[in-house]
């Protein structure tokens, strides 16, 4: 993982990591690999998070995650990572994550909390306020759900269209209620991540390089929030594939 360092990545860093385990192609020992490239880039003293989403999975129809029986449905890492020795995942019941390292109790704790699945009191606010990163191993900016949560921390109004009681199972057999604030699916409101890469890139927000055949991106979290977060407010459709000509407009500059 020569390429992380590239990347400016260096031990101590909190790295939230988006993947496609195929876009690598054949890797010697599998998952684990990658799992143990990227700690060993972080070290004792970084923060190594993963997305262990179920957000297709649970919901008002069954409305039930288990905390240690769920899967994850967004990819063959999480999956293997969330199993991991020493990973802690996160106890929201659509959006949780998984984290290794120190501070990992400490960066899932209390996600179960919020309403919404990327509270800035979520970890997903803490990997902002720690100054991590978001890192894309052979995905695109579609695959960036703190983009998700920069749309929350912008209070933009056509946001949420449900809410629904969930649960969360505990290992001990305690059961969490959780009111849930739920994304809107309408398709109207579809994202359109990919296109904010060129105005990231002129701004020096994001970086990449390539790691065998894979594209690997990342997106320096604070830098990325403050830059967008008064933009988002003017511009509330600015990440919707169907934007206004203002929002394209602004993209462009």
């Amino acid at each position: 993982m020569q390429g992380l360092e590239a990347l400016g990545i260096v031990r101590g860093d909190a790295l939230l990591v988006h993947s496609s385990f195929k876009a690598f192609g054949q890797v010697d020992g599998g998952a684990q690999t990658v799992i143990d490239a990227l700690a060993e880039v972080l070290g004792p003293d970084g923060l190594l998070i993963m997305p262990t989403h179920t957000w297709d999975t649970v919901n008002a129809r069954q409305p039930v995650f288990h905390v240690r029986l769920t899967p994850s449905i967004v990819g063959y890492l999480t999956e293997a990572f969330r199993h991991r020795a020493g990973a802690r995942r996160s106890r929201h019941p659509t959006h949780s994550v998984a984290a290794l390292g120190r501070e990992a109790d400490d960066f899932v704790a209390g996600h179960e909390r919020w309403s919404t699945p990327c509270a800035k009191g979520s970890p997903y606010g803490r990997l902002v306020d720690r100054g991590g990163a978001v890192v894309l191993l052979g995905v695109d900016l579609s695959r960036m759900t703190l983009f998700h949560g920069f749309e929350e921390w912008a209070d933009l109004p056509w946001l949420f269209n449900r809410e629904e009681i969930l649960y969360t199972v505990l290992d001990n057999g305690e059961v969490l209620t959780v009111p849930s604030r739920r994304h809107t699916n309408l398709p109207e409101y579809a994202r359109d991540f990919p296109a904010l890469e060129p105005w990231l890139k002129r701004r020096g927000l994001i970086q990449s390089v390539q790691i065998g055949p894979a594209t690997v991106r990342k997106v320096e979290a604070k830098p990325a929030w403050e830059a967008l977060a008064p933009l988002l407010r003017a511009y509330p459709d600015l990440f919707l594939a169907a934007r206004s000509p203002a929002s394209a407009a602004v993209l462009r500059g």
